[in-house]
């Protein structure tokens, strides 16, 4: 139909041509008439037509992309634009007009409208742009996400806070669960909480519910650092305990992991650096020299200037027996220089005769005594793997039965052996 109207739009106009070269060339009055009420309706023929044509060639608004945005709240909204199909659409196209409320900081649905008068009828078209909010809140819990409570004490609430990127402080609004009995086990304190967008966010706390045993647990490993002293730290790490490590003479490779070792809260501590006895007990000299190589070390990666020490072979050995009285000399030695040394009461043979996994847990868990401080003996060689696969049944068990754990420091009692050379 449109290409119609435009094909008579453009005869009407050859035939004005036409007609107005006649009325130039002819001189008769009534012929010149005939030609003027002709031009006369031509011309209305050649204006109805002109309008006939644009009102049916009526412009289509198009909207560039997808007609329904999601944004995310606080991100900055960049609007697609438009399109117009007309023959005039260069002209038309800078008489849109176009009403765009979106604002980002508010989660929202908003509409963004494209509007054109085109002889007297308005050509529309709308962008719905909805401003979303996906993130969820965080729950940040206050204390430890894990902890021990013995049978007949109560749980008091360590605190918490909630915060969202849109809503802000929501802590009000955490709803807080638990089921803890006053029977031995291991219970969960549930945090969770919702925005205002419906976006729900959850994270728990764990509680051992443990028998009364006022006995504490030092887990202590020598000879390290090695391959397994990763897998110890991530072991203790997800049982939220603190033990000792008595290390040697290491690598640059592990810097980084003697670094971690103090980073995550655990005690360095100095065994020896070359772990030659017939060097290191050689002399009173010769064990210094050996030690405070070992303590420069250290103290060069982690910046910790440690004095808690532990004899290779304990200062029970016999073994520097070829240097008579030799420990007998170096106790009160050390003791004299402000060191704290520590053996051991509790001996996991993982070095030594325990062949297994079963049996280096077997061995702690046999020499763990109630209402003590238990020193365990392990060791974190690459070898080891034995230890490493022991440990997690140590520490679950030994909470079930109502131990605490903690790390050797400066102001820890020392536990000796008795001194045999």
């Amino acid at each position: 139909m449109n290409g119609l109207y435009l094909g008579i739009y453009v005869v009407l106009i050859l035939l004005l041509v036409i007609l107005g070269a006649f009325i130039f060339m002819n001189r008769k009055a009534h012929i010149k008439k005939i030609i003027f009420f002709s031009i006369l309706i031509f011309t209305i023929l050649l204006f109805v037509g002109y309008y006939g044509y644009s009102i049916l060639n009526k412009p289509i608004l198009k909207i560039n992309g997808s007609e329904i945005v999601n944004i995310s709240v606080f991100d900055k909204y960049n609007d697609e634009g438009f399109e117009i199909k007309h023959p005039n659409s260069t002209k038309l196209k800078k008489a849109v007009k176009v009403d765009n409320n979106v604002d980002t900081n508010k989660v929202g649905t908003y509409n963004v409208k494209y509007s054109l008068k085109y002889f007297g009828k308005d050509i529309y078209a709308t962008r719905i742009v909805n401003v979303i909010d996906e993130i969820k809140p965080i729950i940040e819990l206050k204390g430890n996400t894990e902890l021990t409570l013995s049978r007949g004490i109560e749980y008091a609430e360590q605190g918490y806070t909630a915060t969202d990127n849109y809503d802000g402080d929501i802590t009000n609004k955490v709803k807080v669960e638990n089921n803890i009995l006053d029977e031995v086990g291991k219970y969960e304190i549930i945090y969770s909480v919702t925005d205002s967008s419906g976006n729900s966010y959850s994270i728990k706390r764990i509680v051992n519910r443990l028998n009364n045993n006022n006995g504490v647990i030092y887990l202590t490993f020598d000879d390290g650092p090695s391959s397994n002293t990763s897998k110890i730290l991530d072991i203790l790490k997800s049982e939220n305990i603190k033990a000792t490590f008595f290390v040697v003479n290491y690598g640059s490779a592990y810097d980084l992991l003697v670094q971690r070792i103090v980073n995550e809260g655990h005690t360095i501590a100095l065994h020896s650096y070359t772990h030659d006895y017939k060097i290191i007990y050689a002399s009173e000299e010769s064990y210094f020299n050996d030690l405070i190589t070992l303590k420069n070390k250290v103290k060069n990666t982690t910046g910790i200037d440690s004095i808690i020490i532990r004899f290779p072979g304990g200062s029970s050995n016999t073994i520097s027996s070829f240097n008579k009285g030799i420990m007998s000399r170096l106790v009160n030695a050390v003791k004299e220089q402000g060191y704290h040394y520590f053996d051991w009461n509790v001996d996991s043979r993982d070095a030594g005769v325990a062949k297994n996994s079963t049996e280096v847990y077997n061995n702690v868990m046999k020499g763990l005594i109630p209402n003590r401080s238990n020193v365990v003996l392990m060791h974190d060689l690459g070898y080891n793997v034995k230890t490493v696969e022991a440990l997690k049944n140590i520490i679950e068990d030994s909470k079930n039965k109502g131990y605490s754990f903690a790390r050797i420091t400066n102001d820890t009692p020392m536990i000796t052996h008795k001194v045999n050379n």
